[in-house]
């Protein structure tokens, strides 16, 4: 009987450890940062071709997280979501992109989406494409961008100043 009782024990202590081990793990620091952008001069571009902007993005943690989904902070304080915007966003997970037009992309670079995007890397390319001077202004005016991601499950989210961080 007592060796049943040991045995629970040793298990249940085992068991307490790898939670605990998870909790710790996942909560690990880790953030993201902005650490390149591309721009166009918005006055002297006409717009009459589609133009793929790239902002370099680092994960500083131990384990790589899966993108759930990004947000814009503009100008006026509101965070504008990707369903809003109307441009479409994509990760370029080689971070061969700067500032194309869409013409001009090799098709050895696949574009990835956003949403549940599993980074395999700490570095990736966020690529915005856009056909309207109306996009490129409102890139001018954004403040922040906020990145909801998870890890092991664990949902969180990190604001990055996308005027100072570069």
């Amino acid at each position: 009987m007592t060796e049943t009782i040991k045995k629970r024990a040793a298990i249940l202590l085992l068991c307490a450890i790898a939670a605990a081990s998870l909790f710790y793990v996942s909560t690990l620091p880790g953030e993201f940062l902005i650490t390149s952008r591309s721009s166009i001069d918005v006055e002297s571009h006409d717009f009459s071709e589609t133009i793929l902007l790239g902002t370099g993005i680092t994960w500083t943690g131990l384990w790589k997280p899966t993108i759930l989904e990004l947000d814009f902070l503009g100008e006026d304080h509101f965070f504008k979501g990707q369903e809003e915007l109307t441009f479409d966003l994509f990760i370029d997970e080689d971070r061969h992109i700067g500032s194309i037009s869409e013409g001009n992309l090799i098709p050895a670079y696949p574009l990835q989406e956003v949403k549940n995007f599993k980074m395999k890397e700490k570095y990736m390319n966020l690529i915005v494409r856009m056909s309207r001077k109306e996009d490129q202004m409102f890139l001018n005016n954004v403040r922040s961008i906020r990145i909801h991601y998870s890890i092991f499950g664990i949902r969180k989210s990190r604001i990055m100043d996308f005027i100072e961080e570069v």
